[in-house]
């Protein structure tokens, strides 16, 4: 007896819509009555559960595949990004600490008020997010990612971390 139901050989109707045959068990995962012909015999589930398990394993699969993209994605802008300003960025235009302190002083001078390395970062940082916001480009991905970087080495070169 399951689901307050006598379990008599030819009574209850399968549950498979569209099966002419009664039930001959109980499925062990929705515990509906179904016949023989439609279970997976070794944990006697109906074809329906084993379906959905079977799409929900797909999906779970096709999750971990996407992560699995978009952290080589992300790997492959931030080792973009790293080797432009760690790479030859840094060799035509000198360390980015001295270079951003030279722009964060011209920028106080026009703006009239005091600008600092940080800030010039952060602030071609929001230039880049406008600009991805109106046409997404991996190069703006990179340039925030590079900019990032700089900021780091400024702070490095400031505070020692």
């Amino acid at each position: 007896m399951m689901n307050g139901m006598n379990m008599e050989q030819g009574t209850i109707p399968c549950h498979i819509d569209g099966c002419d045959y009664f039930a001959t068990g109980w499925c062990n995962q929705c515990e509906q009555p179904t016949c023989g012909a439609h279970c997976n015999q070794d944990v006697y589930w109906c074809v329906k559960c084993v379906e959905e398990s079977a799409n929900k394993e797909l999906k779970k699969d096709r999750l971990i595949a996407d992560e699995v993209e978009a952290t080589a994605r992300a790997q492959n802008i931030l080792a973009k990004a790293a080797k432009i300003v760690d790479g030859k960025r840094q060799q035509d235009y000198g360390s980015p600490a001295e270079s951003f302190l030279k722009v964060a002083a011209a920028w106080s001078v026009i703006l009239g008020k005091s600008v600092t390395p940080r800030a010039v970062c952060q602030c071609m940082i929001a230039l880049k997010l406008v600009r991805d916001a109106h046409s997404p480009k991996e190069d703006n991905l990179i340039d925030i990612a590079g900019y990032a970087r700089v900021m780091e080495m400024i702070e490095k070169d400031s505070h020692g971390f």
